[in-house]
C-alpha cells in the first residue's frame, strides 16, 4: 500500500512539474512572439531598422532555455540517469501540451483530454516504478502510441466536426 501511494505521488508530481513548466514556456512564447510580431509590423510599416528588435527578442526569449535544460536535468535525474527516457518524456508531454493548446476548443475536450493524458501518463509511471528493470522503452513506446490515438480520436470525433459545423471559428475559439 505504501508503494502503491507513494508511486501514485510520484507520478503526480512529475506531472504536475512537467506540464506546468511546458504549458508556462508555451505560453510565455506565444504572448512574446504576437508582441514581437506587431512589433515588427510596425516597424516594417513605418521603415524603422529590424536589427535592435531582432536581437532584443532573441535575448528576452534566451531566459527560457535554462528553463528547459533545468528541466530535462531534473527528469534524467528523476528516471535513474537515463537521458533518452527523460527527453522522450519531455517531449510526449511537449506533444500533448501543444495539442491542448492549439487544438483543443470544444467541451468535450476540454473537459476530457487531460484527464486521459493524466491516465496515461499515470500507467507508464505506475508501470515504470513496478517492474524497474522491465521493458521501459517498450512501456513508453505503448504510452505515446496511445495518446497520440487519443489526439487523432479527440480531433477527428470533436474538433474537426466542430469546426465544419462552425462552431469553432478564429473569431469565437
Amino acid at each position: 500500500l505504501t508503494f502503491r501511494l507513494s508511486v501514485l505521488l510520484s507520478s503526480l508530481f512529475i506531472f504536475f512539474l512537467t506540464t506546468s513548466l511546458v504549458s508556462f514556456t508555451l505560453q510565455e512564447t506565444q504572448d512574446r512572439m504576437l508582441e514581437f510580431t506587431l512589433q515588427l509590423k510596425d516597424r516594417v510599416r513605418n521603415r524603422l531598422p529590424l536589427a535592435g528588435l531582432v536581437v532584443r527578442h532573441v535575448l528576452e526569449n534566451l531566459v527560457f532555455v535554462p528553463i528547459m535544460v533545468g528541466m530535462i536535468f531534473f527528469l534524467i535525474e528523476y528516471y535513474g540517469g537515463d537521458k533518452f527516457l527523460a527527453f522522450s518524456v519531455l517531449s510526449m508531454v511537449w506533444l500533448c501540451e501543444v495539442f491542448s493548446a492549439i487544438s483543443i476548443r470544444t467541451v468535450q475536450g476540454i473537459h476530457f483530454f487531460p484527464r486521459v493524458f493524466f491516465l496515461y501518463f499515470t500507467l507508464f509511471h505506475v508501470y515504470f516504478f513496478s517492474c524497474p528493470v522491465g521493458f521501459t522503452y517498450a512501456s513508453l513506446a505503448s504510452t505515446i502510441l496511445f495518446l497520440f490515438h487519443t489526439i487523432l480520436f479527440f480531433w477527428n470525433r470533436y474538433e474537426l466536426p466542430a469546426l465544419h459545423a462552425g462552431l469553432i471559428t478564429s473569431q469565437s475559439p
